[in-house]
């Protein structure tokens, strides 16, 4: 497979107080791909909701045909119909949250249906590549309610949007260029409603295994009280084709 060069590293945490750990991470390098879903907690069945979103996305990998967007949306629409019977069959909910990241030879494909979160760290920058589905996020968004007031409402954890939660699923998508030194965070809410966009920032240019370990420590500092896993990946070099694109670009 044509593309960046790039390197990743996965870690997750059953944290300080759940018994079970719902997330599920998917890191697979050789096809680029790499997802984190997160099991609804305080509902049966999530760490299997989770599986079954991860086996879906993993399932991609082993097929002979090329990993697009359209092939992620039909493996989520897949675990979506599989959740969704399953609830039916039980009389009771479970779901899972996804956000993943797929690279191919020109763009990054970052896809997701609830709170988990894609970041990129370029340079000193930080950016945020998803948007919360969380009941409050409008009210954040409006400054109605700051990122901390929004911590501690009684709604804080409610989300309007998770795999099999209905009968049918809709994926957000955005499309993103890459640059060499690109470095990717997929993560589940569980480190994000612990540890602040600077902490992060912080730790990302550093070596990924180092900044992975940082990460899930500085959860599990802050109290620990969900699953934590994250996913960093780096672009360390630009292909062929990327570079040819950007020369292309500059010329112009």
């Amino acid at each position: 497979m044509s593309g960046p060069v790039i390197s990743a590293t996965s870690r997750s945490h059953i944290g300080s107080v759940r018994t079970i750990n719902e997330d599920r991470v998917l890191n697979d390098e050789a096809h680029r791909l790499w997802a984190i879903a997160d099991g609804m907690g305080g509902h049966s069945r999530g760490d299997m909701a989770a599986q079954i979103v991860v086996s879906a996305l993993a399932k991609l990998g082993a097929s002979e045909l090329p990993i697009a967007p359209a092939s992620i949306d039909q493996a989520v629409r897949a675990a979506n119909d599989e959740i969704f019977t399953l609830n039916d069959r039980a009389g009771s909910p479970s779901g899972a949250t996804v956000a993943g990241l797929f690279l191919d030879a020109a763009a990054a494909t970052i896809f997701w249906a609830g709170d988990s979160r894609v970041y990129r760290q370029r340079g000193e920058t930080l950016t945020l590549l998803t948007r919360d589905d969380r009941a409050l996020q409008d009210m954040i968004e409006a400054g109605v309610l700051s990122t901390q007031q929004a911590r501690r409402h009684p709604r804080a954890t409610v989300i309007t949007r998770a795999i099999g939660a209905a009968g049918t699923i809709e994926l957000a998508y955005r499309y993103e260029g890459v640059e060499a030194g690109d470095t990717f965070l997929i993560c589940s809410d569980g480190l994000t409603d612990l540890v602040e966009d600077d902490a992060i920032s912080a730790v990302l240019p550093g070596a990924i295994d180092d900044a992975a370990g940082q990460l899930i420590r500085g959860a599990l500092v802050g109290g620990g009280h969900d699953n934590v896993s994250v996913v960093i990946v780096r672009i360390e070099a630009l292909g062929e084709i990327e570079q040819e694109a950007q020369a292309c670009a500059v010329r112009l």
